[in-house]
């Protein structure tokens, strides 16, 4: 089906992994890249405080929904694919419907009810999707209190481009991205207890991501960004690769859970009914509730190599062979495009 994604094409985002599929399938598509109409990483605070002020974001994405309707008129899709949706005004939705032919959906990155994301137009834009789509199943009541017209359970997933077995091979590599436990992620406040605790064990924790500057025990920790080939060694060389799901996302499995098993490493996970779905307990992934339990699972697998690597590489074979890539994730979604003709 000829297809407008609208998303965010960084290689290492969502929208780039969509596209990637959407071509596999041989399916005409046009990408338009959010990444474009979004202030610049590592602009200096002064800069994102003048944007904030002057109107300039409110104007980015003005333009955004603006070229959506555009492209929409111009290339005349059958299927129109958002991913997230908070940058999507109710206004271009509704202008893009009265274009006719086009079946709206989107993949819920993002949970709209989260006060973090949630905004007026990102909730009243729920019931103008025919499809409403989400990876977190206690979502799926409050999409449909809110006018959802049809609501979907769709997993998240791994790319296999970007995901799989690069262990650092040469000795600076091996320094720099050597570790007993590893977590990439943001730098969420109720995350912080849980791994000052680990940290207190004197072990090697090496943390990825944004923000973890805000807590002085776990700032030295941090070792910036790991994307691409940086995001595969930093899980090849940890002992142990935690995947923390979002609390504040109400996430009951986490994209990184496939992406660690994906990339050969241990995982140590929440315990949750979706984790326990598709990986079977202390045989394909080792998981924890509360970080008492954590502790203990960190210091029982730390020095038992043999039964950590038995693990991991369960869970690399059944997450790369049970139909969890993007890929399958985009046919499940066109298949409800399809329905909803």
């Amino acid at each position: 089906m000829r297809t407008l994604l609208i998303a965010n094409g960084t290689f290492f985002h969502m929208g780039a992994f969509f596209s990637r599929a959407l071509a596999a399938r041989g399916d005409e598509h046009v990408l338009l890249d959010v990444a474009d109409y979004e202030m610049k990483p590592g602009r200096p605070l002064p800069v994102r405080a003048v944007a904030r002020l002057s109107g300039y974001r409110r104007w980015l994405n003005w333009r955004l929904n603006r070229d959506a309707v555009a492209l929409a008129r111009s290339f005349r899709p059958e299927v129109v694919l958002v991913t997230g949706g908070g940058f999507m005004l109710p206004s271009a939705l509704r202008r893009i419907k009265a274009l006719g032919g086009a079946v709206l959906v989107n993949y819920a990155a993002d949970d709209p009810f989260n006060p973090l994301h949630r905004t007026r137009s990102f909730v009243d834009g729920i019931p103008l999707y025919d499809v409403y789509a989400s990876p977190r199943r206690p979502l799926i009541p409050d999409l449909e209190r809110h006018g959802a017209r049809r609501t979907a359970f769709v997993r998240f997933a791994y790319e296999p481009a970007l995901h799989f077995v690069e262990p650092p091979d040469t000795a600076e590599d091996r320094m720099r991205f050597g570790s007993d436990v590893v977590f990439a992620g943001g730098a969420d406040a109720d995350r912080f207890p849980m791994l000052r605790e680990v940290a207190d064990l004197g072990i090697r924790l090496h943390l990825y991501g944004g923000f973890w500057e805000r807590d002085p025990v776990l700032a030295p920790l941090a070792r910036g960004f790991a994307y691409g080939a940086d995001y595969r060694h930093a899980i090849g060389g940890a002992a142990i690769a935690l995947s923390l799901v979002r609390h504040a996302n109400r996430d009951r499995h986490a994209m990184r859970t496939f992406e660690i098993a994906a990339c050969g490493g241990f995982v140590l996970a929440d315990r949750t009914e979706e984790h326990l779905e598709f990986l079977e307990e202390d045989r394909e992934a080792v998981f924890f509730e509360g970080a008492d339990e954590l502790l203990d699972k960190v210091r029982f697998y730390l020095p038992r190599e043999d039964q950590r690597r038995a693990i991991a590489a369960a869970g690399h074979r059944r997450i790369t062979t049970g139909g969890h890539t993007w890929a399958d994730r985009v046919n499940e979604l066109m298949a409800l495009a399809a329905a909803a003709r």
